[in-house]
């Protein structure tokens, strides 16, 4: 009796180590949470946007593709899908640009070097929200940091989010401020990573500092700029936490962005079913460009 206990649980130990060690057991727990945090909220989105759903009725009517239809003849969200590549390709090049004059001046060992960059990391640990309130404050008309400055100069002060021309190059600039240190540091990162071999012949035959960066340094590191362009692109694309917290899509429709246009049209509107479709159809324009420039980086990468 008691040899066939220890039997059953030798064959049970040697069943659970055969288990542990097959590839796919550590694959399936990954693969459902990803099931549950992903693909099903998107079957849910896609379900809800064959339908006409209006929150104000309660009703919901399935309606084929019409919700779609709805969205892509709305001019509300074609002006913003617009206004959102102009805003991104432009916020992207100046974070981009202005993270790579940082990583360059940061990479160079000077006093508080270690500190100065801990701390130029304080703008990205902060969440949308914050950034938002902190920014509405600043860009405040009678008590803004910003108008006190500039009122220094004998300018008088200005509306920055109350008018149609300045609210989205405000947002944009509160935008810059919290991601470019992240573009930076990981710049900062890739030129460390330079073989220093290269970099000492180059400033041995005479090459400046403009000529090295531009020469040598940068194409050594495009992969990385790339990536960075890449994953900035698809975070500025959907931009919404600024956006709802500073203007809520206004003055008019003058800071409405594609990532804002669902939560318009779904909360203000209460037209969850053409939001959902909305979602659905900004969610596939943003994998369309995250996988033509994947594609751009391995092209780039195989030659």
């Amino acid at each position: 009796m008691a040899e066939n206990m220890l039997d059953a649980r030798a064959s049970g130990a040697l069943q659970r180590q055969s288990l542990l060690n097959k590839p796919f057991f550590y694959v399936a727990v990954p693969m459902i949470v990803l099931g549950i945090v992903i693909i099903l909220p998107t079957i849910q989105l896609i379900y809800n946007s064959l339908h006409h759903w209006s929150l104000l009725s309660g009703v919901k009517r399935f309606v084929g593709l019409r919700m779609y239809v709805s969205v892509l003849t709305d001019t509300l969200f074609t002006e913003a899908l617009l206004r959102t590549f102009i805003y991104t390709v432009v916020v992207v090049a100046i974070q981009l640009a202005l993270g790579l004059a940082i990583a360059v001046a940061l990479n160079r060992d000077f006093p508080g070097s270690r500190m100065l960059r801990t701390a130029f990391l304080t703008p990205m640990l902060m969440v949308p929200i914050m950034v938002g309130l902190l920014w509405s404050l600043m860009y405040q008309p009678s008590i803004g940091v910003v108008n006190y400055i500039i009122g220094l100069f004998g300018i008088e002060p200005v509306g920055w989010l109350s008018s149609s021309a300045l609210a989205l190059p405000s947002i944009g600039i509160a935008e810059i401020w919290q991601w470019t240190p992240f573009v930076a540091i990981v710049f900062l990162s890739a030129l460390q990573g330079l073989p220093p071999n290269v970099v000492a012949a180059a400033r041995l035959d005479g090459a400046g500092r403009v000529r090295r960066l531009l020469t040598i340094e940068l194409p050594m590191i495009w992969n990385v700029v790339a990536i960075i362009f890449l994953l900035r692109f698809i975070d500025v694309f959907k931009t919404f936490g600024l956006v709802y917290v500073m203007t809520r899509g206004g003055p008019g429709r003058a800071t409405m962005l594609a990532g804002f246009y669902p939560w318009e049209v779904g909360f203000s509107q209460l037209l969850m079913g053409k939001a959902s479709a909305a979602a659905f159809i900004l969610m596939n324009i943003i994998s369309i460009i995250a996988l033509i420039l994947l594609r751009l980086v391995f092209r780039e990468n195989s030659r």
